[in-house]
């Protein structure tokens, strides 16, 4: 099965899993509650969450999404 994606969109995702990547390849930083809440502080959970519910879920079909949420 095949999907079309909005290109901004992938590269919202892509930024996204970049700056992820970036923070938690040093555990140093996820092992800093100071760095771990600052990282998230700036905004990092609003983009998880964004791109969790408003993009990734809804490139999946309808009968996909029922199907992982139930």
């Amino acid at each position: 099965m095949k999907i079309k994606v909005d290109l901004d969109q992938v590269v919202e995702i892509y930024r996204l899993l970049e700056s992820l990547n970036d923070f938690f390849h040093e555990p140093a930083n996820y092992e800093d509650t100071a760095k771990l809440l600052e990282f998230m502080g700036k905004g990092n959970y609003e983009k998880i969450r964004h791109g969790y519910y408003a993009i990734a879920s809804n490139w999946l079909p309808k009968k996909v999404q029922k199907k992982l949420w139930s």
